[in-house]
């Protein structure tokens, strides 16, 4: 999530924020703390502008 966040120019809050969850959401599944849903994974990919499955690439 951390290089897509990153070509879209957003910080963690922005994506947060554009996706409609709470602000400390993706520190905390950067950080390994939280697993996103499934639901939460389509609104973070909509926000990027990215299909949900590229969040299974290596």
């Amino acid at each position: 999530m951390k290089k897509h966040k990153a070509a879209a120019g957003l910080t963690q809050i922005g994506l947060a924020l554009k996706a409609g969850l709470g602000e400390d959401y993706i520190p905390h599944i950067e950080q390994g703390k939280n697993f996103p849903s499934i639901s939460a994974v389509c609104k973070l990919a909509d926000a990027l502008g990215i299909d949900p499955h590229e969040f299974l690439k290596p």
